[in-house]
């Protein structure tokens, strides 16, 4: 190599820099196909609320709370009478890696969501629609 021209240790050095950037990159792949449409949704939730998006600041308790309903996994009891809470509109669709929500899948969530409870159907396909955009 030094009669080439070249330092042994700055090749050496080059090959470990190439052997991380493989492995990080493997490990970014890795990490997108497992995310959770749910972990997702929690981190815009907090974001919204933090901070919000747009020019008008951070979200209202009203709008949060209808975030979080949507994707509500269900099961709590009621505060009055018996029964427990149904799981959120988006709940099932949200448990799905994210990278598996695609245009085919919201069509037939949305189809089922509808025939069961419209107006929130409604609500939930306008909330993931500006979380997915």
């Amino acid at each position: 190599m030094l009669d080439m021209g070249k330092d042994p240790r700055a090749v050496e050095r080059q090959e470990r820099a190439e052997q991380e950037a493989r492995r990080q990159s493997e490990h970014d792949e890795i990490n997108r196909l497992n995310l959770l449409g749910l972990d997702a949704w929690a981190d815009y939730v907090r974001e919204g609320q933090e901070m919000g998006f747009t020019s008008r600041g951070s979200w209202s308790a009203r709008h949060v709370a209808d975030h979080e309903a949507m994707s509500n996994a269900g099961g709590q009891p009621f505060k009055r009478g018996k029964g427990t809470a149904a799981p959120g509109p988006l709940h099932a669709l949200l448990a799905r890696p994210l990278v598996k929500i695609d245009a085919r899948t919201v069509s037939e969530w949305l189809k089922t969501e509808t025939l069961k409870r419209p107006a929130r159907a409604a609500l939930a396909f306008r909330l993931l629609r500006a979380f997915l955009n």
